[in-house]
């Protein structure tokens, strides 16, 4: 799949009824993209063991859950093991699937400038070989709110659906797209006090920064009331100007 928005044309074909605070179908103005994305990604081994993680699947729904992305993804290494009992993924889901670089590019595409909603989404972001404003990330399993609530410093998206929705997920095998979705959810029960303190603490870390600079302007000020230099006084002398010269040419050279 490349780009639908609606769940009944998922391919990957392992997403799974759940509670109905999940929604299984969105159409109209409620499909599109808009500011908020959650992403989930599943993984599978490669390597000695099937030890190290390479991504396999990608997940990216919208603020009401619709499915804006949602793709296997061809491993460029040998798979090991695919991880099916937690991954969902087989070697028929990806033999044929898009090539990493491929997939790579469109995610690109859909976070960029957006707000990126995910549960330890650097995860995701490292398999995906990306990077993403840390302002325009929210990140479910680092709030500290949801620390409180979960009484761990490491809650898991499973135990924070239990809580903060009152559903059931990860029963047996993942859905990348369920995981996605209950992310958001959980993400927009604590939207308003999420968004207040980061609002907060930029207005803070601004008031800072043009402390910092007006005091700075305040100090340039002074330095040039002071005294000029006798220039005749203080001009170098022969041996002295050209022993400063390596320090001249390597600093234009490094600058």
């Amino acid at each position: 799949m490349s780009d639908n928005t609606n769940n009944k044309e998922v391919t990957t074909g392992v997403v799974k009824p759940t509670a109905s605070i999940l929604p299984t179908e969105v159409t109209g103005p409620k499909a599109e993209i808009g500011k908020y994305l959650a992403m989930d990604c599943e993984m599978v081994g490669v390597g000695r063991d099937g030890e190290e993680s390479v991504l396999a699947r990608v997940s990216i729904v919208n603020y009401h859950g619709a499915v804006i992305y949602d793709t296997f993804v061809r491993p460029m290494e040998k798979v090991t093991d695919f991880r099916t009992w937690v991954s969902g993924v087989t070697f028929k889901d990806v033999e044929k699937a898009p090539l990493f670089s491929e997939v790579q590019q469109h995610v690109a595409d859909l976070l960029e400038g957006r707000i990126l909603i995910g549960h330890a989404i650097n995860n995701d972001l490292r398999a995906l070989l990306l990077t993403h404003p840390p302002s325009h990330i929210r990140d479910t399993a680092k709030y500290e709110q949801l620390h409180t609530i979960a009484k761990t410093k490491r809650p898991k998206l499973k135990a924070l659906a239990k809580l903060v929705l009152g559903i059931d997920i990860q029963e047996n095998e993942h859905s990348s797209v369920i995981d996605a979705q209950a992310t958001m959810e959980v993400y927009k029960r604590y939207q308003s006090l999420w968004e207040g303190t980061l609002a907060r603490q930029a207005k803070i870390l601004q008031a800072k920064k043009s402390g910092k600079k007006g005091a700075k302007k305040s100090n340039n000020s002074n330095i040039k009331k002071k005294s000029p230099v006798n220039l005749n006084s203080a001009a170098p002398t022969a041996s002295s100007a050209s022993s400063s010269d390596w320090w001249n040419e390597s600093a234009m050279t490094t600058a």
